[in-house]
């Protein structure tokens, strides 16, 4: 009898549930001028099944210009999980009006804001793994990419900025005020490039946050190798958003959360905190609660989180 082959194709069969690997919590802490509250995410993007990455505003503006947007707004319209507040520009506007932000913009594959020479970036070249960097070689692809501050400390402290942590070390000046107090916000990642540790620090401008180099002593004592300093100050936002379908924490990322300390800095002994575990499947949170609207910025950072389920490659059967 001829044996007959024919191939069963299980599109959304299940081959072992999406693996997540999360851990969210919230900062507390004190410093020698402020006390310290904030948000921290945790995210393994190695798995393209189950993030996808989002950036940008409100669309309508003809490159390389982009209309301003609140972060709650991108994010309810991306679909995100968890979304930070990223590119600023030259002035704060109204929301939807266009502008050129001051950074790098590249969303899906499509560049709004071209590279500029010795930017700050956050880029992905897949879905699986990312790079902070203040030197993009030329020819390298970026899917995703946003950019942090370019120019000079607005509070007369830098000609040039430079990366938050470059190489597990604090950067020499991380504008756009690293001599001001304010709420802060950034991404690191770590040495494999396939972490996220997504962090926001509250507060009111002058009063009460953190100096720039002080929250890169807490990025790398959360395990960021590279960070980049994003948009503070009243634009500062954080957002988890997880809807109907939360995603699972994950044991190790927790344990790594809880366990992080302010790193041995030469004269930098003045930071403590501690991350407290929080529940994935809790609602919005806004880093900012003083203020009582987003400020509109040109660009946001997001995850989408999927929860895709693996597929099943076609098999022969008899």
């Amino acid at each position: 009898m001829r044996r007959l082959q024919f191939a069963v194709l299980l599109s959304l069969a299940v081959a072992g549930s999406a693996s997540a690997q999360v851990a969210l919590g919230r900062i507390h802490g004190s410093s020698s001028y402020s006390p310290i509250t904030g948000f921290v995410a945790l995210i393994d993007i190695s798995d393209p099944a189950v993030f996808d990455v989002v950036v940008t505003g409100i669309a309508g503006c003809a490159p390389p210009n982009v209309a301003l947007n609140q972060t709650d707004l991108f994010a309810e319209q991306q679909g995100a999980l968890v979304a930070i507040t990223a590119n600023t520009g030259p002035y704060v506007g109204s929301l939807g009006e266009c502008a050129v932000p001051e950074g790098v913009l590249i969303d899906d594959e499509t560049t709004i804001n071209p590279y500029p020479p010795g930017g700050l970036t956050l880029y992905f070249d897949n879905d699986e793994k990312a790079t902070i960097t203040d030197d993009v070689q030329p020819g390298v692809i970026m899917i995703n990419a946003v950019g942090g501050s370019l120019k000079v400390g607005l509070d007369g402290t830098c000609n040039k900025g430079t990366l938050l942590v470059k190489g597990g070390h604090p950067g020499t000046c991380s504008i756009p005020k690293p001599a001001t107090i304010a709420p802060r916000g950034a991404i690191g990642l770590d040495s494999d490039r396939k972490l996220l540790i997504i962090v926001t620090i509250d507060g009111l401008e002058t009063d009460t946050g953190l100096y720039t180099s002080d929250l890169a002593g807490i990025m790398i004592g959360l395990g960021a190798q590279n960070a980049i300093n994003f948009d503070g100050g009243g634009s500062t936002s954080f957002l988890w958003r997880p809807g109907t379908n939360p995603p699972p924490e994950d044991p190790k990322l927790v344990t790594k959360l809880l366990n992080a300390k302010y790193p041995a800095i030469p004269n930098k002994n003045n930071v403590q905190f501690k991350c407290v575990r929080l529940d994935p499947a809790l609602g919005w949170f806004n880093s900012i609660p003083n203020y009582p609207t987003y400020r509109p910025v040109y660009a946001s950072f997001g995850l989408r989180y999927t929860g895709a389920l693996k597929k099943v490659e076609p098999r022969a059967k008899e």
